[in-house]
């Protein structure tokens, strides 16, 4: 088990695009309240949380690839101000990434976290197959909501403000709602229709839930009824 909580966890499903300066304010107070609270889990709700983060960091590493590319992208085509934005998003998701990062140092590492990295690998990459630029946003802003629902899940299983895990949780959740703000907005000015966008955000939904029924009982460990996140998250319904 690794115990130092600045150590990196040598885990990384995607190459870094760059490497993004992730002063993100509540992540350093989070990180120095981690640091001296430590996890406050029991051994088998450690092990479930390990089986998780693979799949949370994956996602976090892929998102950044995607805001990194695009916002270069605007800045080429002189649109300066959607540049800033889409970069303050890539900056945000390098900060989670950093967050839970910290937190893989407090856990035990899966036996089969090579597994674990190939299919959330598999799982990410799929968001761009066969998709023109507008669906993949539409995607992206149906996958993000669907981790609010599951940040949403995990915060509230672990109580209240006093629980290092709740403010972590909560904290992405918040940011990753307005990720959801932006990605509609760049799909809709890409050219997407509503009746489109209605059909990414069902599909990402079921694909969502095929990714994570496997992680049932992971869930459930942790306090999350994992039914009732995984109808919410078929429906496809916005955060």
């Amino acid at each position: 088990m690794n115990s130092n909580p600045g150590q990196v966890y040598p885990l990384r499903c995607f190459p870094g695009s760059r490497r993004v300066p992730a002063a993100v304010g509540w992540v350093e107070r989070w990180l120095t309240q981690f640091s001296s609270a430590g996890l406050q889990l029991q051994g088998l709700q450690e092990e479930a949380l390990s089986r998780l983060i693979p799949l949370l960091l994956c996602g976090e590493q892929s998102a950044q690839q995607v805001f990194h590319r695009q916002a270069n992208s605007m800045r080429e085509s002189a649109r300066s101000e959607l540049s800033a934005v889409l970069a303050c998003i890539e900056v945000e998701e390098s900060a989670h990434e950093r967050a839970l990062q910290a937190l893989a140092t407090r856990v035990v590492t899966p036996v089969d976290l090579h597994l674990r990295k190939r299919r959330a690998q598999r799982f990410y990459s799929s968001l761009a197959r066969n998709a023109s630029l507008a669906q993949h946003f539409a995607r992206i802003e149906a996958l993000d909501s669907g981790v609010c629902r599951i940040m949403h899940s995990l915060s509230r299983a672990h109580g209240s403000g006093d629980h290092p895990l709740y403010h972590l949780f909560d904290n992405i959740k918040s940011d990753e709602a307005r990720h959801v703000g932006v990605s509609r907005r760049y799909a809709s000015m890409l050219g997407i229709s509503g009746a489109d966008c209605e059909r990414e955000r069902a599909m990402i939904g079921g694909a969502l839930v095929d990714f994570l029924r496997p992680e049932a009982a992971a869930f459930e460990c942790l306090g999350v009824d994992a039914d009732r996140l995984f109808r919410r998250l078929e429906s496809g319904a916005l955060a």
